[in-house]
């Protein structure tokens, strides 16, 4: 996880640039796992799980967010709620 915070730090100047690294590097890399909500079987949302298998449902995005925030030293916090599925 350090590694990966780093390379995604490694050329921001600012902490709004560090944040941006992030998004997008989660937007390009982690699938949502719209079959695992549509059954009710959620896999684990640990942020080395979600970096493993390259997807997650909504804790998982949230969780691997934060942890690499952390690791640039962001201030970041994790705020869990809850949703209803319309098919």
């Amino acid at each position: 996880m350090a590694l990966l915070a780093n390379y995604l730090g490694r050329q921001c100047d600012s902490e709004l640039h560090k944040a941006r690294a992030i998004f997008v590097w989660i937007c390009k890399n982690i699938t949502y796992d719209r079959d695992s909500v549509i059954k009710g079987d959620f896999p684990s949302k640990k942020p080395e799980d979600v970096l493993k298998r390259r997807s997650a449902v909504c804790d998982g995005f949230s969780l691997l967010y934060k942890e690499l925030a952390d690791k640039l030293g962001l201030q970041c916090k994790y705020l869990s709620g809850y949703s209803t599925l319309t098919l």
